[in-house]
């Protein structure tokens, strides 16, 4: 899902597609077991999205229209890790960072995110993955559970 947006004097102006709007709004769903042949489909297409463009390092999966929590990274040790259900489990610090977005190609915003991240999730096979990150990798996993919130990087 693509927004287009222009400068504008005040600051930024978005054009929001109605249906794109309202599925990066929309707080994702829990995956249940019933939804597992689902989240095949979903890594598949994360994936078709994500290694087709040349910048983008991870993508959620309201990003391409499915309302549950689903992300695809690939950065740092998560080299092409779909992570099911991703929660933080402890936040401590802070760190700037300019990010950038797969919905809104070319526009770079500086933001606050947690420097140290306890994170938790279901990997492909089902099983629970625990890991302690920083860097780049806390950016990455702050920003797409951030999608899976609802919120998108224009937002405070």
């Amino acid at each position: 899902m693509i927004y287009t947006y222009t400068q504008q004097e005040r600051g930024i102006s978005f054009e929001e597609d109605s249906h794109a709007n309202k599925v990066l709004r929309t707080v994702c769903r829990e995956v249940e077991v019933e939804d597992i042949s689902l989240v095949r489909l979903i890594s598949e297409t994360l994936r078709k999205e994500l290694y087709g463009t040349s910048t983008g390092i991870a993508i959620a999966a309201n990003q391409c229209g499915f309302d549950l929590r689903v992300i695809l990274m690939n950065t740092g040790r998560f080299k092409d890790t779909i992570m099911i259900n991703p929660q933080i489990v402890k936040a401590r610090g802070d760190q700037k960072f300019e990010e950038g977005c797969l919905s809104f190609p070319g526009l770079k915003i500086k933001k606050v995110r947690p420097a140290i991240l306890n994170i938790r999730f279901k990997n492909e096979s089902l099983c629970y993955e625990t890991h302690k990150i920083n860097g780049l990798e806390a950016v990455c996993f702050s920003h797409e559970l951030d999608h899976l919130n609802g919120k998108l990087l224009i937002d405070n």
